[in-house]
Formats: C-alpha cells, structure tokens, sequence
C-alpha cells in the first residue's frame, strides 16, 4: 500500500496532482531543504520556508512554498519569497546551531499552487528580485519614521 493510498478523498487527488506536476517539470525536494527556519538579517526577519527545490533551471536551486488558497498572486508572495530567499542562516536540522544559507536563486522562486480538494496543481514562477526591491523600499520607509 502507498501513502497516497492511505490519504482521503479529496486530498489523496491534491497529493497526487502535486506529485505529478512536479515530477513532470523535473523538479526535486531535497529531504534537508524542507519546513526549515531561516533569517534574514538585513531585513530584520525570520520564517519557515517550505522547501527549497532544484530543477532544470540552472545549477542554483529556488525557493518554493506551497499554496492551498483559491489564488496565486505573483506579487503578493514576491516579499515573503524574497526574504527567504536572501536570508544570510538556516537553523540546523536539530534546531540547535544556525548554519550559513545555502546559495540559491535570488531572481526567482516558485509557488506550488494546490487549491484545496480540487486535485490540481500549478507551477507559479514569483519574481523575487522585485519582491527584494519592494523589501528595501519597506525597509526605508521602517527608517524614515525612526526620523524625528
């Protein structure tokens, strides 16, 4: 028996859609890149990237975070991405050292779009070198009001 064959319907479909969708577009999920915290310190932040992932496009790999919602708006995800992306640490796989970052690709990262229940799966390129700009430009806007 399969763990898809153990998942209820509809999710063992969402499951599978994934599976295959990233299968067919040649990507793969390092067990060691997944669900790790990282941090950011130019940009004074931390969370949890969901994977990062490596493929066809190159010898640097991307950062990925899979979506259940009902969009995937490019722009909207583009700052979350690109903190993650251009975090300086990784907490280690015991949670008790930071380690460096790996180096990954600071232009782009993807969304794996995965409307709940619907057994379907889009591969959504983010462009996270803008998403950086709009994190410096907030960043500035955080300092000027430090101004008195």
């Amino acid at each position: 028996m399969t763990a898809l064959a153990t998942l209820p319907a509809p999710y063992d479909a969402d499951v599978a859609a994934y599976a295959a969708a990233l299968g067919a577009a040649g990507i793969t999920r390092p067990a060691e890149w997944v669900e790790r915290c990282v941090l950011n310190t130019a940009a004074g932040a931390a969370g949890t990237i969901d994977r990062i992932v490596t493929g066809p496009w190159g010898p640097l790999p991307r950062i990925a975070d899979l979506k259940t919602g009902s969009g995937a708006d490019r722009l909207s995800y583009a700052v979350q991405l690109a903190i993650y992306a251009n975090a300086t640490h990784m907490l280690s796989l015991d949670g008790q050292t930071w380690e460096p970052m790996p180096a990954v690709d600071l232009e782009t990262a993807l969304i794996f779009h995965l409307p709940a229940g619907t057994g379907t799966c889009e591969i959504v390129e983010v462009d996270i070198a803008k998403g950086w700009e709009l994190v410096q430009l907030c960043l500035a806007v955080r300092e000027a009001r430090k101004t008195k």
